[in-house]
């Protein structure tokens, strides 16, 4: 599964319609479809990051995974994201209650 290396059991972690939330250059290193397309087979919705490799962000695109590129510093664990994806706007619902 994506990422053991740094989250051995993430794919346990991951639920259907879940975001992968990254830092910068998300997915560099990953010169072919098949990072893309386990992430998508995990059923993440999107990916939301900083910045994306080059590579990754090609294949993600050929095969249909949503990439958002912005900043992720308020975002963490567990937060409680809605994501528009034809607008390509994100809202993190957690930091606006904590706000209030």
């Amino acid at each position: 599964m994506a990422r053991e290396d740094i989250r051995p059991d993430l794919s346990k972690e991951i639920k259907e319609g879940d975001f992968i939330v990254a830092g910068e250059n998300f997915g560099y290193g990953s010169s072919r479809e098949y990072a893309p397309q386990v992430i998508k087979a995990a059923g993440v919705r999107a990916v939301i990051a900083k910045s994306f490799a080059r590579i990754f962000f090609k294949s993600s695109i050929n095969i249909g995974l949503p990439l958002l590129e912005c900043n992720t510093d308020l975002i963490n664990e567990g937060d409680k994201i809605e994501v528009d994806l034809h607008s390509a706007i994100f809202l993190n619902k957690t930091l606006i209650v904590q706000s209030r």
